[in-house]
């Protein structure tokens, strides 16, 4: 039998073995997604404070001999290649949940395209890096790699909550309704966050 042949059979025999509602294991890939996202937030941070931004001086290698970072580097080496390291691992997080959601891509289209969502993000977080260490931290470029990492533990957050059922159609947690009066007040705090932040950015930067 021809391994194009088989493709289809081994495909079949997985998905045979995924779960068909969202269980421990797709509630528990959640939240480490969230964790991943909040520590490459806090790692970034590092990053920032200690001044090692330039702790591996080019990408996607190290150094221009070195995939990895070198003793020579110092701790600044350390900390940036550390930092880029949680990338492969936020990687392998979010593939995995896709896996485990095939079966509900369908019937949990909200998770599904949100795992989606936190996966594409990532070769296009590293490369908004790679950027960032090519143009010696252009400080714009610098902001940008935050805020676009602020938004990623938004949907991390969502992730998470949808995943236990506490928001969204699906939600199973008897929750009491919020007073209509509330909502645009909360709108308005979600609105002002967001603009602190991005003015936190441009006076940082």
């Amino acid at each position: 039998m021809s391994t194009a042949s088989r493709l289809p059979q081994f495909v079949g025999r997985l998905a045979s073995k995924l779960p068909v509602t969202v269980d421990s294991t797709v509630r528990r890939l959640a939240v480490l997604s969230l964790i991943g996202q909040t520590v490459l937030v806090v790692t970034g941070g590092a990053v920032r404070l200690t001044a090692s931004g330039l702790g591996c001086p080019t990408w996607p290698r190290c150094t221009n001999e070195s995939l990895v970072n070198t003793p020579e580097m110092g701790i600044h080496g350390f900390i940036e290649f550390g930092n880029r390291l949680l990338t492969f691992a936020l990687a392998a997080v979010a593939a995995l949940m896709l896996v485990y959601l095939w079966n509900l891509r369908k019937e949990r289209k909200d998770l599904f395209l949100l795992a989606l969502g936190l996966l594409a993000s990532i070769p296009a977080q590293a490369i908004i890096g790679g950027i960032t260490v090519l143009t010696q931290l252009n400080p714009w470029v610098v902001g940008l790699h935050f805020l676009v990492s602020m938004a990623l533990v938004v949907f991390a957050t969502l992730l998470v909550n949808r995943a236990y059922g506490r928001t969204g159609r699906f939600r199973t947690h008897s929750l009491a309704a919020l007073p209509g009066t509330l909502r645009p007040v909360m709108t308005a705090v979600a609105l002002f966050s967001a603009v602190a932040v991005m003015l936190g950015v441009v006076v940082t930067g």
